[in-house]
């Protein structure tokens, strides 16, 4: 059992995470929601002891080995592959060790049983079925094995990729802290992916945006509340979670409107009774029972004991807190024009890059006034170099791009290479655009929360997310009839993507979009499949999907 208490982290004063508690049972794989910036990249990294509680507990079971994996795959450059996987199966350190009491026999009680863990530490983790596991891990991965004497430096993006997912597929900890494991996998390494999530003895703490993932993996969620930064927890599986949630906030709302109905009845009430008793104050003879200022008299009594009566029931009315109002990304996608019948075309497209052996195409295709197209293959095929000869951002070495007339083209690249260019947010948006002053640009900005500040840090200094939401802004500005978007939904909370879903599923243009979200595309309405493979690209069926 994994238990977290009360668990606050602040950094510079401010609560990142507040008062969490949540317990994990042995084998038991829970998603950690909510939406960017909630705290659950932190919650993790408490968990594995890599930042400090401000207050609170985080508890495993004696002798329970526990393993935190990042987001992304960084590492030293010059690190040798092998060395990378070692580490991160929690082998290396141990080999370390184990290569300190080479020609010796410990001697000391202390360094007999210093050895004695060790060893058992080191098979526990799988130390000594390490080669034939790394190679049948390779093999699924498609990965040649001759990578482990390269440096990770030396590996394509794809490659980083597939050797991250291997050390997760070649992890033996009781206890597994994953943020983001799906990111920028093909649709082979999901498969690969769920199916050690699911037959893993280890339990797991999961934060992912991929809703089908989610769906065949977990048994819990927990969702972090961006406005409280409390953890709460729903014991079921995601589909359940998400139609519980649902109702939740629907009852939550109906309650608050019906809350609002009532002092504003109560209101009226105490508003109308002391109207009345204005009136018929001082109007009452006793000598005249029947006159019309006794009948006044009367009724203003009875208001006055409305009135009393209403101020009571306000007094014992419950008060219902009004739902917090989380931010949305309120994305309008429009055509602002339409384009001719063919939109884009290639013919015998070729790329290469220098010191790599990879070659892409040759490559023919067309694409025609309101397709959506869907890109897919296994990482490092070739499919960002597809996107990025459509939007121009590399030219073919041999062959012809064309851009039928009256195209408008809109991009979102998956490396927001394009933005990291610029000095801050604001001057990438007014670039980007064009024709807008700063004053339009603020306000732009702040519909997709992005704050004054916000606007002005350096590029390199905003989280992906934001940089993603920026891309977004652009293209609602800009009015483009065609968008090429590659990996769209990786940096997007689940909210926003299912913002940005709808706004695709009502724009006219022609979409174009790089992705392994399998209920994204889904969503969208695909209807074109082209899938590239070692620099080829065929038309594909949607079934591959």
């Amino acid at each position: 059992m994994t238990a977290i208490s009360d668990v606050t982290v602040r950094f510079g004063g401010q609560a990142v995470i507040s008062d969490v508690s949540l317990s994990i049972a042995s084998g038991e794989k829970v998603g950690l929601l909510g939406p960017n910036g909630a705290g659950k990249s932190t919650l993790l990294k408490a968990m594995a002891g890599l930042i400090e509680l401000s207050h609170g507990t985080v508890q495993y079971r004696e002798g329970e080995t526990v393993s935190y994996v990042p987001q992304d795959y960084s590492a030293i450059n010059d690190e040798l592959v092998l060395d990378n996987l070692k580490r991160r199966v929690g082998l290396l350190e141990l080999e370390n060790v184990m290569s300190s009491f080479a020609g010796t026999s410990p001697t000391e009680m202390a360094s007999i049983q210093t050895f004695s863990d060790t060893i058992e530490h080191y098979q526990a983790l799988g130390g000594y079925e390490f080669d034939t596991n790394l190679n049948k891990a390779f093999e699924k991965l498609g990965l040649p094995i001759s990578l482990t004497s390269r440096t990770f430096g030396e590996l394509s993006g794809g490659q980083q990729v597939k050797i991250g997912l291997a050390g997760i597929l070649l992890s033996r900890f009781d206890v597994l802290l994953l943020d983001e494991p799906t990111n920028n996998l093909d649709l082979e390494g999901l498969a690969l992916l769920e199916e050690f999530v699911q037959i893993s003895p280890a339990s797991m703490l999961i934060v992912s945006h991929d809703r089908r993932f989610l769906d065949r993996t977990v048994s819990a969620v927990a969702e972090i509340d961006a406005n409280t930064r409390e953890l709460v927890l729903y014991g079921m599986g995601y589909a359940q979670y998400r139609e519980s949630r649902a109702k939740a906030l629907a009852a939550g709302s109906r309650q608050y409107s019906d809350y609002l109905d009532e002092v504003k009845r109560l209101q009226a009430t105490v508003t109308r009774a002391s109207k009345e008793v204005s009136r018929g104050a001082g109007r009452s003879s006793d000598n005249d029972k029947l006159s019309a200022n006794h009948r006044a008299a009367r009724g203003a009594s009875s208001a006055a004991g409305d009135k009393r009566r209403a101020v009571k029931a306000l007094e014992r009315l419950t008060v219902v807190a009004q739902p917090p109002k989380s931010w949305e990304l309120r994305l309008q996608l429009t055509a602002a024009s339409r384009s001719g019948e063919q939109v884009l075309r290639l013919d015998e497209c070729t790329v290469s890059y220098p010191g790599s052996d990879f070659r892409f195409g040759p490559a023919s295709l067309e694409i025609n006034s309101g397709q959506r197209v869907a890109i897919i293959g296994p990482n490092g095929s070739g499919k960002t170099t597809l996107a990025a000869l459509m939007t121009g951002r590399i030219s073919p070495e041999t062959g012809r791009i064309r851009l039928g007339e009256g195209v408008h083209l809109g991009k979102m690249d998956q490396d927001q290479r394009s933005m990291l260019e610029c000095g801050n947010a604001l001057e990438a948006l007014m670039r980007e655009v064009g024709g807008v002053d700063e004053s339009e640009a603020r306000t732009l900005l702040a519909k997709f929360d992005l704050t004054a500040d916000d606007v002005l840090r350096p590029i390199g200094s905003l989280s992906p997310g934001e940089r993603a939401r920026l891309m977004l802004a652009a293209l609602m500005a800009k009015g483009p009839n065609l968008l090429v978007l590659d990996e769209p939904t990786n940096h997007l909370d689940l909210e926003a993507q299912e913002q940005l879903e709808a706004a695709l599923m009502g724009y006219s243009g022609t979409v174009i979009v790089v992705s392994h979200d399998r209920e994204f595309l889904e969503r969208i309405g695909v209807t074109t499949v082209f899938e590239v493979e070692n620099g080829k690209v065929t038309q594909g069926s949607y079934a591959l999907l």
